[in-house]
């Protein structure tokens, strides 16, 4: 099966080379991978709807009216201002794009191979599936039904259901999975499904002459060059830089506190008028981890309570930077010292309470396959010597347990080359930081595999390397992130007592059924989710509670009140 992920990956660098590349020349090579993501690819009377969730999340809303997908390395400076031009949003993937005529749009692939992989194997996954519906639907007395009912305008909840359930039927798959997918396309099936029998899609993707990744080392060098500016405007510039790459949410949820002082209110809405009401009145108790949870979906119900959102963990030291550099991932900077333990998270408050120096959090959401050895890169050049510890907390698949675990990687494997990354001065996480926290199983020792996108792979391959490598599970970050480490230690950037944390939740098990990233974690992934973040913050505030008495002296004189922009 080798053979055939390597036949896919040439055929995309040919169709590279040549600036072009019909998505149809490539779904034979596609099918013959039987990547494990999309099961059903080689069924023509099954349509996987759990194959075209995951490519719809991650390919821009209203890909289905698409044909022509013009691929650059970087965002022209005056088209996002552009009138006409409409910037397009992406559920699960932030990957700038823009509409620019009625099936056109431009997408921006900053960092070659990886990225480019990606794209291409989400369109081919999302083009098979919509060629399934147009032809199994095409002609039929269903298809009939449906067009008489959308042309009416009058379609009852009961008829809607009723559709839904033949369609379920005549597309080969289950009710729950179609409800899904009417859910995750916003009511739309219907309307979606007429225009993909009447327009199946046949995608086309061009490549612009000057596609490289030396613009994505502008906007890095850019994005880094703002991160430094946003420290110093803390007049923290001598103190101690702690880097993490995690998300923009539970990091600030555990230090900052909001969620927690109004919990009462999130969860007196939420009982109420949550999607998610029927499970909470079996809660026996409001887990922090729950409230984080639930937040989200109040503060869309109440959006004017953003801004007092925002307004509380300014004034705690968080700064949210706007990506003006067009990076696609989202950072922050906190001040660690402003932080008051009595609103963080509880099990984090006796670690703060510590802290005994101005210290610095450089927070950023997860960057995407090579980018995140460029942007990593970047970083240490900007802050040398004064980067304490370097913490990966990422979210991988796993071949070892089901979903919601949590792996602790000695090294990692390069798929393909079989290369090994060590992890410089070993991995600070161990075991015994979970001990305390409620996680399932914690899967320490042994490598995860570096893959070059999440549908390049099938079981197959997936369980030699299990058996032979004992890998824990697959991602696409990890060796980019430890490549640009060494070259930064090489190059004396880096401290020799630098300590790097690394470890990744479970967000699903490719080897089991129904376990695919196709299906939302929700409940089920918070404690290894906030488990994982709160014991790589627990490390970061342990190193900075042995500092002498001099130093704890100037902690309130040198804070700043200074607005990041």
């Amino acid at each position: 099966m080798s053979e055939a992920v390597e036949k896919f990956e040439v055929m995309v660098r040919h169709g590279a080379f040549c600036s072009r590349l019909e998505i149809v020349n490539l779904l034979e090579a596609y099918k013959e991978m039987e990547p494990s993501l999309h099961r059903h690819c080689g069924t023509p009377d099954v349509v996987d709807i759990e194959a075209l969730l995951y490519s719809s999340d991650r390919l821009p809303n209203g890909i289905y009216q698409v044909r022509d997908i013009l691929i650059q390395a970087d965002v022209p400076d005056k088209l996002p201002e552009m009138a006409g031009v409409v910037q397009l949003t992406t559920d699960a993937r932030r990957r700038p794009t823009f509409q620019v005529g009625n099936d056109v749009i431009v997408v921006v692939a900053r960092e070659g191979r990886t990225e480019l992989l990606d794209l291409i194997t989400l369109l081919c996954s999302y083009q098979l599936e919509a060629q399934k519906i147009s032809d199994l639907l095409r002609d039929t007395p269903l298809y009939a039904h449906i067009n008489d009912t959308l042309a009416a305008e009058n379609c009852t909840l009961e008829e809607r259901n009723r559709l839904l359930a033949r369609l379920a039927f005549e597309l080969g798959t289950t009710d729950d999975l179609i409800v899904e997918l009417d859910k995750d396309w916003n009511g739309e099936l219907l309307e979606r499904l007429q225009f993909l029998v009447e327009h199946p899609p046949a995608f086309v993707a061009r490549l612009h002459r000057d596609y490289s990744v030396e613009a994505s080392q502008t906007r890095a060098q850019q994005w880094a060059g703002n991160l430094r500016s946003g420290v110093d405007k803390l007049n923290c510039r001598d103190a101690p830089v702690h880097i993490l790459s995690s998300n923009t949410h539970s990091t600030v949820n555990l230090l900052a506190g909001y969620a927690l002082s109004v919990e009462n209110e999130i969860w007196d809405w939420a009982l109420v008028e949550s999607r998610h009401a029927d499970y909470l009145r079996k809660v026996p108790g409001r887990e922090p981890n729950t409230t984080y949870f639930l937040m989200r979906d109040w503060l869309k119900a109440f959006p004017e309570r953003k801004k007092e959102k925002e307004e509380w963990e300014h004034e705690m030291g968080v700064y949210h930077l706007a990506d003006q550099h067009y990076t696609g991932v989202q950072s922050q900077v906190i001040d660690l010292s402003r932080l008051k333990p009595s609103a963080a998270d509880p099990r984090l408050r006796p670690f703060l309470s510590q802290l005994n120096r101005n210290t610095v959090l450089v927070n950023f959401d997860y960057a995407f396959g090579e980018q995140a050895g460029i942007l990593v890169e970047q970083l240490f050049k900007v802050f040398r010597q004064q980067v304490a510890s370097f913490s990966i907390m990422g979210k991988a698949g796993t071949v070892v347990g089901g979903r919601g675990g949590v792996m602790l990687p000695t090294y990692l494997l390069k798929e393909g080359s079989r290369d090994v990354y060590d992890l410089p001065f070993g991995n600070a996480l161990t075991e015994d930081d979970f001990a305390d926290l409620n996680l399932g199983k914690v899967h320490a020792g042994g490598p995860m595999l570096t893959v070059a996108g999440t549908i390049l792979q099938n079981e197959k391959m997936l369980r030699k390397y299990r058996d032979e490598w004992n890998i824990l599970g697959l991602e696409m970050e990890g060796i980019p992130y430890l490549r640009a480490l060494h070259q930064c230690l090489k190059r004396n950037w880096v401290s020799a007592d630098l300590d790097v944390l690394v470890g990744y939740y479970a967000s699903d098990a490719p080897l089991e059924i129904g376990e695919t990233l196709a299906r939302e974690l929700a409940f089920e992934g918070l404690n290894p989710t906030y488990g994982l973040n709160i014991a790589i913050l627990r490390r970061i505030l342990r190193r900075e509670e042995h500092v002498t008495t001099e130093e704890k002296s100037v902690l309130t004189d040198s804070r700043s009140e200074a607005v990041l922009d």
